[in-house]
């Protein structure tokens, strides 16, 4: 029968001169993944809806906004996460670039169409 370690049972007492992890810390790298994963589950699927003018860069900018707000919204219990502030920063990003490539497709479109 084999044995199994778990690293919540593990208490290290210095690393590196006066840095010290015992338990706590594990807890606390516990909690930010766990918080991690229900940032997560709160991004996925839709966030709302948004619309602009493919033609009006303020139109577009102001759908940036609003998305940036959904995603505050979404996360705003995560705020001292830094890890999930991370990647609410990444998810901003891609969100706003989609939005940009959207509007870019929809002029062409309507471009061609003439």
């Amino acid at each position: 029968m084999a044995a199994t370690a778990s690293l919540r049972n593990l208490k290290l007492d210095k690393i590196e001169g006066d840095a010290t992890v015992g338990s706590n810390g594990f807890d606390e790298l516990d909690k930010v993944l766990s918080e991690v994963q229900l940032a997560l589950s709160e991004l996925e699927g839709a966030l709302g809806e948004i619309s602009f003018d493919p033609d009006d860069p303020v139109s577009i900018e102001a759908a940036i906004q609003d998305m940036y707000r959904m995603v505050d919204e979404k996360t705003e219990g995560y705020s001292s996460n830094e890890v999930v502030q991370s990647l609410v920063e990444q998810t901003k990003e891609g969100l706003r670039e989609q939005i940009i490539q959207q509007a870019g497709r929809a002029r062409l479109a309507s471009d061609g169409g003439e």
